[in-house]
Formats: C-alpha cells, sequence, structure tokens
C-alpha cells in the first residue's frame, strides 16, 4: 500500500474508531438506564397496585356501612308513623285523664261570699 493510502486510512480510521466506540459507549449507557427506569416503573407500579387494592377494600367496607346505615334508616322510616300514632294515642289518653281530674276535682266555690 502507498504511503498516501495509509496516511488516509489512519487519518480516517482513528475518527472512526473514535466514533465508533463512543456509540458502543451510548448503546451500553441507554441499556443501563432502560433497566434502572424498568425496574423503577416496575416498583411504582407494584406501589400502584397495592393503593388500588387499599382502595378497593375501603370502597368494600363503605358499601358494607352505607347498607348498614340504610337498613336502620328503612326501620326508622317504618317506624315513625307507628310511633306518631302510638304518641297521638297518649297524647289522647292524657288529655282524657286531665279532663277525669278537673270534672272529679272541681274547685269548691267560697259559699261564705
Amino acid at each position: 500500500m502507498s504511503d498516501t493510502v495509509i496516511k488516509v486510512l489512519i487519518e480516517v480510521g482513528i475518527p472512526l474508531l473514535g466514533i465508533i466506540v463512543s456509540l458502543f459507549g451510548i448503546i451500553v449507557s441507554a441499556r443501563a438506564t432502560r433497566k434502572g427506569v424498568a425496574e423503577k416503573l416496575d416498583a411504582n407500579q407494584q406501589l400502584v397496585n397495592t393503593e388500588i387494592q387499599h382502595l378497593k377494600a375501603d370502597v368494600v367496607d363503605m358499601k358494607h356501612d352505607v347498607r348498614a346505615h340504610n337498613h336502620y334508616a328503612r326501620l326508622y322510616n317504618e317506624n315513625i308513623p307507628v310511633m306518631n300514632e302510638k304518641i297521638s294515642i297518649v297524647t289522647e289518653r292524657i288529655r282524657n285523664l286531665e279532663k277525669d281530674i278537673r270534672f272529679y276535682h272541681k274547685p269548691e266555690s267560697n259559699s261564705n261570699s
């Protein structure tokens, strides 16, 4: 080979070799970064899944509480008319007793006046 060809190969080959080594470094670095990001994403996904499970359990508990509340509210609403009727009956009985007391215990009038 001629000196010129060797000189050109050296002038072009050394920078080309530097570019190849740099690209290799970039590829290795990108893979490591991608692996780290993937691991962080997996960890975060596990956290999110755990939180979702806790939220689902909370929703189930809340549904149970709401059902219990609705059950007692229904009982309360069903018993209100019955209680009102009983109150009316008791009130009427008290009025009757008060009338009887007034009738049988009339105040005596003063005959000395």
